[in-house]
């Protein structure tokens, strides 16, 4: 089944540096990914999840950021068609709490929803 720890799994197993929200203390001095749940809709038996990568890169390294945008998206890529970019990278700007850029890919997950249905009796 395809959700948030699935997610995190996939990107750290691929050498990402990857955090929950709050999880990140200090300045940014390496790349790194906060991976967020934005919730979830449900469009009649469907319930469609939201997963959004928030990317961090160096405030001094910004030449490198757009490639390294590129790589988490081809590495994201391989959980294709389980998860879906819906909305591509964000405009970037600086975030100076840590010292970094910022981008955001927000991805989607498709299920059947658990709720919403009938209870089957037993005869």
């Amino acid at each position: 089944m395809m959700n948030w720890k699935t997610i995190f799994m996939h990107l750290s197993a691929n050498g990402y540096q990857v955090y929950s929200l709050g999880q990140h203390q200090g300045t940014c001095a390496e790349p790194y990914i906060v991976l967020r749940n934005n919730g979830s809709s449900i469009q009649y038996s469907t319930e469609i999840q939201e997963y959004e990568i928030l990317l961090y890169y160096p405030i001094n390294r910004y030449s490198e950021f757009e490639e390294y945008i590129d790589r988490v998206k081809a590495c994201m890529n391989a959980l294709y068609p389980h998860v879906k970019l819906v909305d591509d990278q964000q405009p970037h700007y600086p975030d100076d709490d840590v010292k970094a850029y910022m981008t955001s890919l927000v991805y989607q997950v498709e299920k059947v929803t658990k709720v919403n249905r009938f209870a089957r009796k037993e005869v």
